[in-house]
């Protein structure tokens, strides 16, 4: 999955716009997970999978929330 995503986003857009919108939307909704996941790559196994399970809950509490907000409007 990791290697999907840095295969996916263009590391130089030279100013077009779709490409920027394309690597905007991949960063925004599958790069906070490979953010995560390179954050806790240097840790043990045990400690990595605890890290994660923390970011997993406050991805899930974020997007409730943001659910919540969206449908309250």
């Amino acid at each position: 999955m990791i290697e999907w995503y840095e295969w996916s986003i263009i590391p130089n857009p030279n100013k077009n716009i779709f490409i920027s919108i394309t690597n905007g939307f991949t960063a925004s909704f599958i790069g906070i997970a490979y953010q995560a996941g390179k954050r806790v790559d240097h840790h043990n196994l045990f400690l990595k999978r605890v890290y994660l399970l923390g970011y997993a809950m406050l991805f899930i509490i974020a997007s409730v929330t943001f659910y919540q907000t969206v449908d309250y409007f």
